[in-house]
């Protein structure tokens, strides 16, 4: 973009050059005057279209600061300073077994309860072996044991086999 002078020192030249060629020079001075007239009035034009018209851009235009600019200091507010979240809770692993199972209600005994930390809500994973059998979800809570029952998504059971008595347990199988 040229600048207002380099733009005043073209029509200058051009005006001499016309001037040269038998012209009358007030006719083209006048002429000039008048073409940097127009080119201020587009300059300011211009300077308007590039102004943010929108709330986001002027917002967007004080998050980012001009390349050499001084960075600007935050806008101080009586605003509370939100809380950062707790990190997830963690509790310790559980693990019992299976001591009573009725497959046909879907609800079963397990050897862990309110002294193992164990909580109603709580999914634990029931395994034979190496081999995964379903997860079911703590409905009552009792001092050494708990009731649970299979959990379900989508009315789908997540269960892989029957459950047995004597069948391992766990919160966690990591």
């Amino acid at each position: 973009m040229k600048s207002r002078r380099t733009t005043t020192l073209a029509v200058g030249a051009v005006a001499l050059l016309l001037a040269g060629c038998g012209q009358d020079t007030s006719k083209l001075e006048a002429r000039v005057a008048k073409l940097e007239e127009q080119v201020s009035g587009l300059r300011t034009e211009l300077d308007r279209a590039r102004m943010p018209t929108r709330r986001e851009d002027v917002e967007q235009k004080r998050l980012v600061p001009e390349p050499g600019a001084a960075p600007e200091a935050p806008p101080k507010t009586d605003a509370p300073v939100p809380a950062v979240p707790a990190p997830p809770e963690t509790r310790p692993d559980v693990k019992g077994q299976i001591l009573a199972a009725d497959s046909a209600m879907d609800i079963y005994l397990v050897s862990v309860g309110r002294k193992e930390d164990v909580r109603v809500g709580d999914e634990l994973t029931v395994y034979r072996g190496d081999t995964f059998v379903a997860v079911v979800v703590v409905d009552h809570v009792f001092e050494d044991k708990a009731s649970v029952v299979v959990k379900k998504v989508s009315g789908k059971a997540m269960k892989k086999s029957d459950i047995k008595a004597g069948d391992k347990v766990a919160r966690s199988l990591l």
